[in-house]
């Protein structure tokens, strides 16, 4: 009988490991350029490429926040954050030029984030009979959380699945988005219900299993925390509607092609390699992330 194999998708949320990536001693060549990032990126990705060895990796990416359907649905979204430093934008660009150049696809759209890229992929894996990994360390992913969809977190070093977030937060992966409701998320300015942290909204959860049930419970609650959540149930539909991340892959006109390796340009990749002087990098590329065989491109 013929057992049929699941192919593996690994998912990098682009942004979010490159930036990760950056903190640390610097790596400056001799034309000043910092490229401890690039050089950090790409030892990460090898290490992911190795240990998983996944049939397709696709890169996510931002590509701005200003079109996003959040911030047209709510202006302050993200409002408050400040520019990224130009050092790790310049690295950020270099590093998508290489990852381009070993022919890993970057998929991304200007009405949607990383997040909801990575949410639509998941969304076809699972409708496709396929797997897949994400990596990042962004906790908003946990709700894409399935019975093939996992994250990795490269900082824990550990692969994140329904047990491990059970074990931890005593949550379903639907919960997660319930959580995210009731706190908020001061980072991205977006509205929770003022008075309750993680700690408050964790036990809610626990207690009464859903966000619809707790306000089906508020008599049995104290009246201080009672009167936080009657006010801010106006905020619950906008906040809700931020913090899930759109998981219908039909919006981008996704299909199985755009996880494709796009051909390979070797020369190129080398020649940027020297230009930046990352040769730490020519044993990376030789002997893990140039070992499978996609079409080369002369």
């Amino acid at each position: 009988m013929d057992i049929l194999l699941r192919k593996l998708v690994l998912g990098i949320d682009f942004n979010n490991i490159l930036f990760n990536s950056y903190y640390g001693d610097k790596l400056v060549n001799s034309n000043g350029i910092n490229v401890n990032a690039i050089r950090q990126f790409f030892f990460k990705l090898k290490s992911l490429k190795d240990s998983l060895e996944p049939d397709y990796i696709i890169m996510a990416n931002d590509i701005g926040r200003d079109k996003t359907f959040r911030r047209k649905l709510y202006k302050p979204y993200k409002a408050q954050r400040k520019p990224a430093d130009p050092d790790v934008i310049t690295q950020l660009r270099y590093a998508s030029q290489i990852a381009a150049l070993l022919g890993y696809p970057f998929i991304n759209n200007e009405l949607y984030e990383a997040d909801d890229i990575l949410g639509m992929i998941s969304r076809y894996t699972q409708e496709n009979d396929m797997d897949m990994i994400i990596a990042s360390s962004d906790k908003d992913l946990y709700q894409l959380i399935d019975d093939n969809v996992y994250i990795f977190s490269p900082r824990g070093k550990e692969l994140i699945d329904r047990g491990w977030l059970h074990d931890r937060y005593n949550l379903t992966p639907s919960q997660w988005i319930e959580l995210k409701v009731l706190q908020g998320d001061r980072s991205d300015n977006i509205p929770g219900v003022n008075g309750v942290g993680e700690a408050t909204a964790l036990k809610l959860l626990h207690e009464y299993n859903s966000i619809e049930n707790i306000y089906s419970h508020l008599n049995s609650i104290k009246p201080s925390l009672r009167e936080c959540l009657k006010t801010g149930y106006d905020n619950l539909n906008l906040t809700r509607e931020l913090v899930t991340i759109v998981t219908d892959y039909t919006k981008i006109e996704f299909s199985s092609s755009m996880i494709e390796n796009t051909g390979r340009y070797v020369k190129e990749l080398y020649d940027l390699l020297e230009e930046l002087e990352l040769h730490s990098l020519y044993n990376v590329m030789k002997y893990s992330l140039l070992l499978d065989k996609p079409p080369l491109v002369a």
